[in-house]
């Protein structure tokens, strides 16, 4: 599904050094109603491997900003850093 996927491409941006992106990814998901229980603990495991391991002042301000993220500008944002 879209959540899956969002999720393995901000593994992906974590284990490349885009930290800000996979934040950024990873507040979004887990900002949407269906990302709950299992699934919620494994978004957190991504953040957990993430070396240095952002603060939760980082996570905080994603999920907030992505309270009024548009899936579209995500997709788009995300589109221009694979590009890179």
């Amino acid at each position: 599904d879209t959540l899956s996927l969002l999720a393995a491409i901000a593994a992906l941006f974590a284990q490349t050094g885009k930290e800000k992106k996979a934040i950024e990814i990873i507040g979004f998901i887990l900002e949407h109603p269906a990302a709950s229980g299992d699934f919620a603990e494994h978004v957190q495991g991504i953040i957990r491997s993430m070396k240095p391991e952002p603060d939760d002042k980082k996570i905080a301000n994603a999920r907030k900003a992505c309270k009024e993220c548009d899936y579209q500008e995500l997709i788009s944002g995300i589109l221009k850093d694979l590009s890179e």
